[in-house]
């Protein structure tokens, strides 16, 4: 199951690397590369978990939103 994860999630970024050379990666893209990405870690077992949006829908403030580390999914 590794093996299939880290190739499939090397295409996606590969892609994603082709259309930021062609300066072609545009939001939508973006945002298409993340639902990409969680659908393969789901597809292979593992669980993506997003809590605190609550937070910024609750508030008239400007908010900055960072990712936690990922573990292997990085490596």
């Amino acid at each position: 199951m590794p093996l299939l994860f880290h190739a499939q999630f090397f295409f996606i970024l590969c892609k994603g690397w082709l259309l930021a050379q062609r300066d072609a990666y545009s939001q939508e893209e973006a945002n298409e590369t993340a639902r990409r990405t969680m659908r393969l870690v789901e597809r292979t077992g593992g669980r993506v978990t997003i809590t605190g949006l609550d937070h910024v829908a609750n508030s008239s403030a400007p908010a900055v939103i960072i990712g936690k580390h990922m573990g292997n999914m990085e490596t």
